[in-house]
Parts: structure tokens; C-alpha cells; sequence
């Protein structure tokens, strides 16, 4: 029998944060929207939280993660988020888009998209 899984996500989650390169995004945050796909073991059997990735969990995790220090880029905080989503064990693998609505005003948004699978 083959292990069973399921996808957990987040959608457009928004955000501040202090992330960039400019002078201006060192000391003003900045809004950030983010999609994350999770995809996780479904748990043998029975309705409890504990048996799951609790997306509250990792919607908190995220936030926090965010919020803890400045960073020059958005990569950067993207491959912080997959690392944190994968000390996990039941998630294998992470697929995230972050970006900044607000950077540009030619455009909707910018932005990085990663997508990491446990080896």
C-alpha cells in the first residue's frame, strides 16, 4: 500500500514585514502576500489536531518568522519559510509565492516563488 498524503495550504496570506534593499524598506515595513502549499502524511486514523500539520500552526510560525528580523530579500525569507515548514517531518515537500503588491506601481505585485521537496 502506498503512503497516503494530503495538501494543506494558505492563501494570500498578507503581511508586514522589514524586508529589501532600499534605505526606505530598512526602516518601513512592507506589505507581503503569501501562498503556501504543504504536502503532508494523512494520519492513520481519528479527528485530532495533534495528528496533523495544524495550518494554524504554521499560518503563527510563518508570522513570527517574518516579523523576526530584517532581510535583504525575498528569497531569502522564502527559503526561511520552506526550511521552518520542513523541520516537520511529516511535510515533504513545500511549494511557496511570496511577493510584494505594493513595490511597484506599473505592476500588481513581484516576487519569488520556491517550491522544495525533502530528499
Amino acid at each position: 500500500m502506498s503512503i497516503s498524503r494530503r495538501t494543506i495550504f494558505i492563501k494570500q496570506l498578507e503581511f508586514q514585514a522589514l524586508i529589501g534593499v532600499y534605505d526606505f524598506e530598512k526602516v518601513s515595513s512592507s506589505r507581503l502576500r503569501l501562498n503556501l502549499e504543504l504536502v503532508v502524511n494523512l494520519p492513520k486514523h481519528g479527528d485530532e489536531i495533534k495528528k496533523v500539520v495544524s495550518y494554524e500552526d504554521v499560518l503563527k510560525g510563518v508570522e513570527a518568522l517574518a516579523l523576526d528580523h530584517h532581510r535583504d530579500l525575498l528569497e531569502t525569507l522564502a527559503e526561511d519559510i520552506a526550511l521552518f515548514c520542513m523541520e516537520d517531518n511529516r511535510v515533504h515537500s513545500v511549494d511557496l509565492t511570496i511577493d510584494k503588491p505594493d513595490m511597484f506601481a506599473q505592476t500588481e505585485s513581484v516576487g519569488v516563488r520556491l517550491k522544495k521537496d525533502r530528499d
